[in-house]
């Protein structure tokens, strides 16, 4: 995948850069191009493509996804409101939140909606992202428990057990699902759940 850089009126492009990096990729024999781009690139996608296509490459061979940006909230204890905060630079937020919190809200959602980040609580206590390692923290304490335990009585598995028996086997189809759709949103969806059940 490659993020392309934005154009200026009256200035050049680098459209002809990108059409030899993307043949070359082309000649090492992938199939087919994702790119990652914001909304601002009007005519990007058109230029290219008719590129690609005098190239020989067909228009399945290229694939555009729209990434939307990041929309910043805050908590107003006076008010008790969320409310919207102006964009901050990516030092600023990522000193803000942690880069963690930045990489797991941002692709909490499909690349092409919105990702709402409230800065009073991500990355701290109770937000998902914590949860979701509080339970792998907790299942791999279980798990060295489990096993230091193996001469111990069984006992028929608890509800709960099933429960998370049945979200772990369907991961393989999840991370296949979530590659084949440029999905990582479905990751963590399924993470949460996990965690929310161990909670």
């Amino acid at each position: 995948m490659r993020q392309s850089s934005a154009t200026r009126d009256g200035e050049f492009t680098q459209l002809l850069e990108d059409i030899a990096h993307y043949h070359q990729i082309f000649q090492q024999g992938y199939d087919k191009i994702i790119l990652l781009r914001p909304s601002t690139y009007t005519g990007y996608d058109i230029q290219l493509t008719a590129a690609m296509q005098g190239l020989g490459y067909t228009k399945e061979q290229l694939q555009f996804i729209i990434v939307q940006p990041i929309k910043l909230y805050a908590f107003h204890k006076s008010s008790q409101k969320i409310h919207p905060l102006p964009d901050l630079a990516t030092e600023e937020l990522i000193s803000a939140i942690g880069m963690d919190a930045l990489r797991w809200y941002s692709l909490r959602v499909p690349l092409t909606s919105v990702a709402p980040i409230n800065i009073s609580t991500a990355g701290q206590p109770n937000d998902s992202l914590f949860r979701v390692q509080s339970a792998h923290f907790r299942c791999c304490t279980l798990l060295q428990q489990a096993n230091q335990e193996t001469g111990a009585e069984a006992y028929p598995p608890l509800p709960i057990a099933e429960k998370l028996n049945s979200l772990l086997q369907v991961v393989p189809q999840i991370l296949e699902q979530s590659a084949n759709e440029i999905a990582p949103h479905l990751v963590i969806q399924h993470l949460e759940a996990i965690s929310e059940i161990c909670h």
